[in-house]
């Protein structure tokens, strides 16, 4: 899906797992739960054009479709972000 992980599993404290690692475990628990990798999408802009003069975005850590994200090519936000099961932001714990 992703290639190999390319920041470290820990946090720069090199206690706590980093918020990558977590989102990579979240994953591996998605797909063991029989999600199909191929609906699964990382990073995903979920609101376009927000914030001052619009030149945001906002993105999802994780988001899982109803079907395979090759069949969605074209299609606009509004009709992807109807076919969303599952929206994630993973953050990992600060203490």
């Amino acid at each position: 899906m992703r290639g190999p992980l390319s920041a470290s599993a820990l946090a720069a404290d090199n206690l706590t797992p980093s918020e990558e690692a977590r989102r990579i475990d979240f994953i591996h628990l998605l797909i063991d739960r029989d999600y199909p990798p191929q609906n699964i999408s990382i990073e995903t802009v979920i609101s376009k054009q927000i914030g001052e003069k619009g030149r945001n975005n906002v993105r999802a850590d994780v988001v899982v479709f109803d079907r395979a994200l090759s069949l969605m090519v074209g299609e606009s936000l509004e009709r992807r972000l109807k076919r969303a099961i599952l929206v994630a932001e993973i953050k990992r714990n600060q203490k």
